[in-house]
């Protein structure tokens, strides 16, 4: 991961610091840090959580069809082959 630099300017108030400001590329670059720091904890936390069960692709489609109807898959692309 690149080290996230940042340039903050401060305003201040009674000679303290009160506010950090950010150019909007540095806002966008910690937005980011920030959205992908919770997807890891996301992704940790599933796999703390995981009691391995797992669900055959084709009980979801059999599910899909009960509660959807038949065509529930139209317009889906089945092509798995890029994934």
């Amino acid at each position: 991961m690149d080290v996230l630099e940042l340039h903050p300017s401060f305003i201040e108030r009674e000679g303290k610091k009160e506010f950090a400001v950010l150019s909007y590329d540095e806002f966008v670059r910690v937005q980011a840090f920030i959205e992908d720091a919770q997807d890891l904890f996301t992704l940790r936390q599933a796999k703390t959580d995981d009691d391995g069960t797992r669900v055959p692709l084709s009980d979801v489609e059999a599910r899909l069809r009960d509660e959807l109807g038949e065509g529930w898959d139209t317009g889906l692309d089945t092509n798995l082959d890029d994934v």
